[in-house]
């Protein structure tokens, strides 16, 4: 009923909204204007020190159990427990908020190279394995630019074949036959 997950994380904006969040384990970590703030249940703690910025590439890690949970930024890491017990995650959401019945705070930005391990826990030597810490990124400048290049090959591309499809829904609309 634990779980981690990494992720690379370029910000494009600095406002607030919501970076991962799970309806069924009833959590979320948001940002606001670069602090971030996790949520689980009826517990919420703010971060001064994992203070993120706009344009500037993050490495991201993020694992909880029953009664604890660690966060990673960019070598940061804090193992935080809380009174009780989270629910069973079933649905993880990366870039805006699910507790409602509408998405909603959408993240502006690039997020990429996830990685979730189900039942696992990483430590600090297990995360910086996977290339999560700076000190293993040679070129951070450049591989975060080639990152971005990629992801908004990727968005550009989704976007196009979303206009697409709302493009064929409203010809499907206009063509379909009225009942007298």
């Amino acid at each position: 009923t634990f779980f981690s997950l990494q992720f690379y994380l370029f910000p494009l904006t600095f406002g607030e909204y919501t970076l991962i969040s799970s309806k069924s384990g009833s959590w979320s970590i948001k940002v606001n204007k670069g602090k971030i703030t996790v949520n689980i249940l009826n517990y919420t703690r703010t971060f001064n020190e994992f203070n993120l910025r706009i344009n500037k590439y993050y490495n991201f890690y993020f694992g909880i159990n029953t009664n604890s949970y660690k966060l990673h930024v960019n070598s940061r890491f804090k193992t935080v427990s809380y009174p009780e017990k989270y629910n069973i995650t079933k649905d993880i959401t990366l870039g805006c908020s699910t507790h409602s019945s509408k998405y909603e705070d959408f993240f502006k930005g690039y997020i990429g190279n996830i990685t979730y391990y189900k039942n696992r826990f990483l430590d600090y030597d297990q995360i910086c394995q996977n290339y999560m810490c700076t000190k293993y990124i040679r070129n951070y400048d450049i591989l975060s630019m080639q990152e971005q290049k990629r992801m908004q090959f990727w968005y550009n591309k989704s976007a196009r074949r979303l206009v697409r499809i709302k493009e064929q829904q409203l010809l499907d609309k206009k063509n379909k036959p009225q009942r007298p």
